[in-house]
């Protein structure tokens, strides 16, 4: 099928979408990231912002039903386009690829392949990690028209919880 023929919507509810790799974890050097950050640059995500996070893992043993919890400092790297309406955040193991600028999949995932390819210049390593998952999330907003609600189009299973209007009185909360 010829790309000038495909369909989107001019004014889709899609307001977030992401893209997360999961690979082996390994440590991220000082000049890695300062390679990245360059090569990031050069396709529009200029700022970059360094964080800490606290990374929990949780081990379950299955034969003796014990859980372990380990937590750890991790640098986080989130490289901002000058819209803020992209990031692509890197920390050890972990390349997430988020965007509020979405228009079609087509230009998304030509700029995550251009991600990609920064990423593997950058840090020689990822070449050789195990990649343990992938994701891609859609975010979408919709209101319903004055007189309907959600459920008139969702079915109810895919509905957020909502307690009854008497709960959320009892507990002191009025619903905007």
């Amino acid at each position: 099928m010829n790309d000038t023929h495909k369909k989107y919507l001019k004014n889709a509810p899609l307001v977030h979408v992401l893209a997360h790799f999961r690979f082996s974890e390994f440590e991220l050097k000082t000049d890695e990231i300062n390679a990245l950050h360059r090569s990031l640059m050069e396709i529009n995500f200029p700022d970059i912002i360094e964080t800490e996070i606290d990374h929990i893992s949780v081990n379950y043993d299955a034969a003796s039903t014990e859980a372990n919890a380990s937590s750890k400092k991790l640098k986080r790297y989130n490289f901002l386009s000058p819209t803020k309406q992209k990031a692509v955040i890197v920390f050890s193991g972990n390349l997430v690829f988020k965007t509020t600028d979405y228009f079609i999949d087509d230009d998304f995932f030509e700029e995550f392949e251009s991600i990609l390819s920064a990423l593997e210049y950058s840090i020689p390593q990822i070449k050789y990690s195990t990649m343990h998952s992938t994701g891609l999330r859609y975010t979408d907003f919709i209101v319903p028209d004055k007189g309907f609600a959600l459920s008139d189009f969702i079915s109810a299973d895919l509905l957020p919880f909502k307690p009854a209007i008497d709960t959320l009185e009892r507990m002191g909360i009025n619903e905007a």
